[in-house]
């Protein structure tokens, strides 16, 4: 997901680009930083996606002295605050692809296997892959709004946002079951029809129509935990709509 960005380019991306694990003159060390445009604050450069944004400053953001001024992409990158997020971000992403790995896993192999729980982990996954580029654009926030920021904070909907986002995923997996929202790109499901029983036989016996109704559902609960505006957009149309047949 490129972000694009217009106006002249700094001398730092002019040339062939900087390479990954250009040593840091200050502490010899490989200098992994943001590349920001230097022309629009919390932009990326370029063609630069997200944290592929972990290109090493280039020479022009470099001090006579050998370090990297406080505002420099290069350094707000390396804000103590920022380096924790990235950590509760992985232990978030390692958790999350754990968990669909191994369910994956377990019903190759003949055991437990159930579709909602992968449409869970898939809204899950969403959300790990949609932090990962909000932290990129923290990277190029400027440096008052790093000095003001809130770790805490961050660090606690880093967490809530993953399981908000499985819900979101089961979510979507409801409104295609009941027909809300159908069509081409959408799974089908077979056995809707049938009398309700219970929940138990709602969950055995209504199922996706065919494999790549399955693969649709799984695909559709990823979007709807990448695009968290995505569900409460659906509900709120269909909320209008029907106001507007009572009204």
């Amino acid at each position: 997901m490129s972000e694009q960005t217009s106006g002249p380019q700094g001398p730092a991306s002019q040339g062939a680009g900087p390479q990954l694990g250009t040593a840091d003159p200050a502490g010899g060390r490989p200098a992994v930083v943001a590349v920001c445009d230097s022309t629009t604050p919390g932009t990326t450069s370029g063609t630069t996606s997200g944290l592929s944004s972990a290109l090493t400053s280039g020479p022009a953001e470099v001090s006579a002295a050998g370090a990297l001024p406080d505002d420099a992409p290069s350094a707000r990158a390396g804000h103590p605050a920022l380096v924790k997020l990235y950590w509760h971000l992985a232990i978030t992403g390692i958790l999350t692809f754990a968990g669909f790995a191994l369910a994956l896993l377990v019903a190759r192999l003949g055991g437990y296997s159930d579709l909602m729980l992968l449409v869970l982990l898939a809204g899950s996954t969403g959300a790990v892959i949609n932090n990962y580029y909000r932290l990129a654009k923290l990277a190029c926030a400027d440096a008052a709004s790093m000095a003001e920021m809130d770790n805490s904070v961050f660090t606690v909907q880093l967490y809530v946002s993953v399981l908000i986002s499985g819900v979101l995923g089961i979510i979507m997996y409801g409104l295609c079951l009941s027909g809300l929202i159908a069509g081409d790109l959408f799974p089908a499901f077979k056995g809707v029809q049938a009398d309700y029983a219970s929940v138990t036989e709602l969950m055995a016996n209504v199922s996706p129509a065919g494999n790549i109704d399955a693969a649709k559902a799984v695909v559709w609960a990823f979007i709807a935990g990448f695009s968290e505006k995505l569900i409460p957009n659906l509900i709120d149309r269909m909320a209008d709509r029907a106001e507007a047949r009572s009204g």
